[in-house]
């Protein structure tokens, strides 16, 4: 079932405790740290009063890439943030696939910025926690 496929997942994210969100009109914003590059995309129309779901796109990697091709790659999920009234949250991979998927799970360093990406997004919006869905993988 899926409940049991979700236990199962090698992505080991945690949310931190979000203490004043700011309530930012930013539309996109690029968010780095380590090398690793993500881009938040967030919905013109009114936040709800719970917050905005929040949609983690795990597309992001391929060999020999360049930034360019990275912010191709997430823009053109800037109109799925608009139409669909939801973040969209698209980080990028160190290398050609997910460090947790060529380690079988016991690399965190993905799983590391994954979580870091997710929680600036939550500081810089208004996510509804409730609702986190992610894309890809």
């Amino acid at each position: 079932d899926l409940r049991t496929q979700a236990l199962r997942s090698p992505l080991k994210l945690s949310l931190a405790a979000v203490e004043g969100r700011q309530q930012t009109r930013q539309l996109e914003t690029r968010i780095s740290s380590h090398g690793r590059v993500a881009y938040l995309f967030a919905p013109e129309r009114e936040i709800p009063a719970d917050g905005s779901p929040l949609l983690l796109v795990l597309h992001g990697c391929w060999p020999n890439r360049t930034e360019h091709d990275m912010a191709q790659n997430a823009y053109s999920y800037r109109e799925l943030s608009q139409q669909a009234g939801v973040a969209v949250l698209v980080p990028f991979a160190l290398q050609h696939t997910w460090d947790f998927v060529m380690s079988q799970g016991r690399a965190s360093a993905d799983d590391d910025f994954l979580s870091f990406a997710i929680n600036e997004a939550r500081s810089l919006h208004h996510i509804d926690d409730s609702r986190i869905a992610v894309l890809g993988f």
